[in-house]
């Protein structure tokens, strides 16, 4: 789909990486320019000696580049590679590219088309400029980790870095509006896009339920028939029986017809629908409450770790999942049968 399309990347770390595997899986060839020594993500989990899983998943498929940006031999060699490029993705702070002569302004005069983005926590404006983050940081600020609360109302970390995550797409997407940009005008632009209002975008839903009065922890359902449960063997599964209808099939799956008039109850433990709903899923082990996903149209799930889920029939059969390198990588989207682990490297070396 984007075959032909050139991408110079000069991100480290997550977010950034994955905004450009986006790009990469649809195709995009993708140039990774790092200094000499290696960006900081490589030697985070390192794996027998070598890059780990944080630098192989988002850097899988691209083309490298070692060079002192800093040196003028080596940044006139980057600039070379920029000049034939159709989008330059950084993520230093403010400032930096500027003072290395890579910034828009810079690239622009040897490349006046290109789409230039720049990603940071806090965006190019504003008076956190100059303030250091990280994804957990950027959670807090945008309100998405007062969302995610244990039994006790304090904030869990999370064990996925969403608002990196996040932030990578609204970047992949700002690149993608850019490009439809420039072919309708032919020309260039700068984007700035910043992690934390990529976040403070998932709070729209809590933001304007709050400000009508509903609370700040507002929520799309907060009854029995939408909720996570605890099966026999200490496992979990979910049921989000939002519609009258499918809550009906649920019960009536169950054989509990009777439990259909306490589908808009609350949970707590002097509801007797929720008592006996707990009961139901705590009567059965994980490996039955699975089998029940695939024969009862109730809008249920089960909750499957990481490694259960790249064994998913969907996920294979739609080919989301690959092996090669030794290791096993997920597409960040459908591709409709493309293959998307090509090359004879995992990843960009340094040497």
């Amino acid at each position: 789909m984007l075959e032909g399309l050139k991408v110079v990347d000069f991100t480290r770390y997550f977010p950034g990486p994955y905004a450009t595997l986006r790009l990469s899986d649809w195709g995009a060839e993708v140039v990774k320019v790092e200094s000499c020594e290696g960006e900081p993500g490589r030697f985070l989990n390192t794996h027998e000696g070598r890059e780990g899983s944080v630098f192989r998943s988002v850097n899988r498929g691209k083309k490298g580049v070692l060079a002192n940006l800093k040196d003028d031999a080596d940044r006139s060699r980057v600039l070379e590679i920029v000049e034939g490029a159709d989008v330059l993705v950084e993520g230093f702070r403010p400032g930096v590219m500027a003072r290395l002569g890579l910034d828009y302004e810079a690239v622009k005069r040897v490349n006046p088309s290109i789409v230039y983005c720049s990603l940071t926590g806090y965006g190019q404006t504003g008076p956190y400029v100059e303030l250091s983050g990280h994804d957990l940081n950027y959670m807090a600020l945008s309100g998405c980790l007062d969302q995610l609360l244990d039994a006790e109302g304090r904030p869990v970390k999370p064990l996925i870095a969403f608002a990196d995550l996040v932030g990578g797409i609204a970047a992949s997407e700002a690149m993608l509006a850019g490009l439809v940009r420039r072919g309708l005008t032919g020309e260039g632009c700068y984007l700035d896009v910043s992690l934390t209002e990529a976040a403070f975008s998932l709070m729209g839903l809590h933001a304007t339920h709050a400000s009508l009065g509903g609370g700040v922890h507002g929520q799309m359902d907060p009854s029995i028939a939408y909720g996570v449960y605890e099966t026999s063997d200490g496992r979990y599964v979910t049921i989000a029986a939002m519609e009258d209808k499918f809550w009906r099939n649920f019960c009536e799956a169950v054989g509990r017809p009777d439990l259909v008039d306490g589908k808009n109850t609350l949970p707590s433990e002097d509801n007797r629908y929720y008592r006996e709903l707990r009961d139901i899923f705590a009567s059965k082990d994980f490996a039955w409450w699975r089998g029940f996903f695939e024969q009862a149209d109730c809008c249920f799930a089960p909750v499957l770790t990481a490694e259960e889920a790249l064994d998913v029939g969907s996920f294979q059969e739609r080919g989301l999942v690959g092996e090669k390198w030794g290791a096993r990588y997920v597409a960040t989207h459908y591709l409709d049968g493309e293959p998307f682990l090509e090359g004879d490297e995992p990843f960009p070396s340094l040497g």
